[in-house]
């Protein structure tokens, strides 16, 4: 069987190097025998000194939008050909809330000003595509992976022979109300109708509100699942473990999450879930689970399940701790402790 050729994307910033960069290259990049392709905003402080940079085949840059309307002005003139008679995709502005997180105007009372990042990732999406297309790269690489360099991977990627190249794999986590946006794993066949969710949005705008106008708290997650539904691809999605968690550092601006500051780690994990996803993945996958990733995904909820109880969880997390010197158990049982107490208020 003829080995696929990989190419791993990381869009819009390329940042946190000093916490992920080992871990990525160790278990993303030298795991699959990956190239390394930047798709990200002009930034020169970010670039300063940072191995994903250095290590990058193809490093593609935009301006540095401080808000994304011109963005999406300028991929709207690129997929209408400069077309003269526009649709006016600022009319989707009536849907609120974090889903065009990034534009001015996309407001609500839970969401003020334009919090958020979802429409930075719509339009990188869409750049991504665009260059790989530019540059013929469809015809040279089998797979593509869209990432991001802030995660921190304690265990090796799946390999792509595990990962059918028919369907769309992505995490199975931080779903949100759809399907998480932070990691995907495609193939030619499917990377155009996974990246150019922004074509409905500056094409259609009118026929995009009636298909969103009777739901509400739209996000990125419930966004990207609305775009393979309309594009008849939801059936093409297949999940994997949740294996890698995000990071800040004090440096990195955030739109949304600040993270939870770990003194055992001495970071800020932005996303708990993520963690404990990784921990239990740490722990319990090894290579040869692989073979069989439906009953992985069992097992996997199963354990997670056993972690909402403080006598099944501590157990648990007495067996990690043999051969975890990443874990932090006091923000594990921290962040469940919240749980329960907001649980309790409702």
């Amino acid at each position: 069987m003829k080995k696929e050729k990989v190419l791993v994307c990381i869009i819009a910033q390329a940042r946190t190097s000093k916490f992920s960069w080992k871990s990525f290259k160790n278990n993303v990049l030298n795991h699959l025998d990956a190239d390394l392709a930047l798709c990200v905003s002009d930034d020169k402080e970010i670039e300063k000194n940072n191995p994903y940079y250095d290590n990058a085949k193809y490093v593609w840059k935009c301006e540095n939008y401080k808000e994304f309307s011109p963005a999406f002005d300028w991929a709207q003139n690129e997929i209408l050909n400069g077309s003269l008679n526009l649709p006016d995709w600022k009319e989707l502005l009536i849907i609120k809330d974090y889903w065009l997180g990034g534009i001015e105007g996309s407001i609500t009372k839970t969401s003020p000003g334009k919090r958020g990042s979802a429409a930075i990732l719509i339009f990188f999406r869409w750049f991504l595509l665009k260059c790989i297309k530019e540059k013929n790269l469809i015809e040279k690489y089998d797979r593509f992976i869209i990432t991001r360099s802030d995660f921190i991977w304690n265990i090796p990627h799946p390999k792509m022979k595990y990962l059918d190249s028919k369907y769309i794999w992505l995490p199975n986590g931080e779903f949100y109300g759809g399907v998480t946006d932070r990691h995907a794993v495609l193939s030619k066949s499917n990377l155009e109708s996974y990246l150019n969710i922004i074509e409905l949005i500056v094409t259609k705008p009118k026929y995009l509100i009636s298909k969103m106008l009777n739901h509400n708290k739209w996000n990125m997650e419930k966004y990207i699942l609305l775009n393979l539904k309309l594009n008849n691809k939801k059936k093409l999605i297949k999940f994997f473990p949740y294996i890698s968690f995000t990071v800040r550092d004090d440096q990195t601006d955030t739109t949304l999450s600040y993270g939870n500051y770990s003194k055992k780690l001495n970071l800020n994990i932005k996303y708990i879930r993520e963690y404990i996803h990784s921990v239990i993945a740490l722990k319990f996958i090894n290579k040869n689970h692989w073979k069989n990733i439906f009953l992985l995904n069992l097992k996997i909820r199963a354990i997670k399940f056993f972690f909402k109880f403080d006598t099944t969880r501590n157990f648990l997390l007495k067996i990690i701790s043999t051969s975890d010197t990443t874990l932090d158990k006091e923000l594990i049982n921290r962040y469940y402790k919240k749980k329960k107490k907001y649980f309790k208020n409702v």
